[in-house]
């Protein structure tokens, strides 16, 4: 994997986020880890993780929030650094797929993340 952007530590004012179609994360959990640790991005968005309920995941200092289907391919998971401030929450949309938190910052000034997929053949809107 490539990127633009530069490493450096977590900040609740300046958050690098990162979005990856992984077409599969179980293939290529260690590509993803060394990925991970060399640029230490503090929000990572997962599209099409084709993970399932029973599929085990874990990354050290980061909370993961999946959205898995029951069947093949799909699902949304966003990975957030355990030191920020942030909470789960919950999109119904039939014609997505996804996964989202708020991140709580000073001010009760907030930010919401969203990861989603929408398969190919489904409507944009409901």
């Amino acid at each position: 994997m490539k990127s633009i952007f530069n490493p450096r530590r977590s900040n609740i004012q300046n958050l690098t986020l990162v979005s990856w179609n992984a077409n599969g994360i179980r293939t290529r959990v260690e590509e993803f880890r060394e990925f991970i640790s060399e640029y230490d991005p503090d929000i990572i968005n997962l599209q099409e993780t084709h993970l399932q309920p029973c599929h085990h995941l874990s990354f050290p200092n980061y909370n993961i929030y999946r959205t898995d289907r029951t069947f093949r391919g799909g699902g949304t998971a966003i990975m957030i650094k355990r030191s920020i401030p942030h909470h789960e929450i919950k999109i119904n949309n039939p014609s997505f797929e996804t996964s989202a938190i708020k991140i709580e910052r000073p001010n009760n000034n907030t930010i919401t993340v969203i990861s989603a997929y929408r398969p190919p053949r489904k409507p944009l809107l409901p």
